[in-house]
């Protein structure tokens, strides 16, 4: 499933993207046109989640196509953008996550009634230079960014650079519970990139109407 993030509720003026470089620039996009609201918001970023009956961490959950570890290796590709490894270092160091690590469902042996693993990145735009990109009919490419940090790498390369994790992608862990008025609410956890490790935003109440 698609998974969209915010920064605010509150609709905005729509602004011009900044067209960076690829592989050197990660400059979020100060507004986006949302097509099924038909207005303009602060902060967007996107990504991709999955509901389960029983609690999955991130790389499972990446197994199902969340993308969550970044790009997928191509078959017959010359360049690899696989930083699976690196992040998954960082992810492991998580202190104010539950149980001192990002890649477990912080929701696992609660009262639940499902669970939620989704990953997000913000919406960017970079120079693309060819002559037919989706979306923007211009040299411009648009997307949610879980590109490498410092770009796709040559796979002949192997003693020079290595693709690095996205510093901005967002990771997030959801329960679904009902109150004592039986009203539904999802409690979310979201986990960020910092410091080569990783840190939590724990306890987000989410109600129907938030979404």
């Amino acid at each position: 499933m698609y998974l969209e993030h915010f920064d605010s509720q509150g609709p905005v003026d729509l602004q011009d993207c900044p067209v960076g470089t690829y592989g050197q620039d990660h400059t979020q996009c100060p507004a986006f046109y949302h097509q099924g609201k038909q207005e303009s918001f602060r902060g967007y970023s996107c990504g991709w989640w999955r509901g389960y009956k029983e609690p999955v961490g991130l790389a499972e959950a990446n197994e199902d196509g969340i993308g969550a570890l970044g790009p997928k290796e191509q078959p017959g590709a010359t360049e690899t953008g696989d930083y699976s490894s690196p992040l998954l270092a960082a992810l492991r160091t998580c202190p104010s996550c539950a149980g001192g690590t990002a890649l477990e469902h912080p929701y696992a042996n609660t009262s639940a009634l499902a669970y939620f693993t989704g990953a997000s990145w913000p919406w960017v735009c970079t120079y693309d230079g060819s002559s037919d990109v989706p979306y923007t009919g211009s040299q411009t490419d648009c997307y949610c960014d879980n590109e490498p940090w410092n770009g796709r790498q040559p796979k002949s390369a192997f003693m020079g650079a290595k693709p690095e994790y996205n510093r901005n992608a967002m990771f997030t862990y959801c329960g679904v519970y009902a109150d004592d008025n039986t009203k539904i609410k999802l409690v979310c956890d979201f986990i960020t990139l910092e410091n080569g490790g990783a840190t939590a935003q724990r306890g987000v109440e989410l109600f129907p109407a938030a979404f």
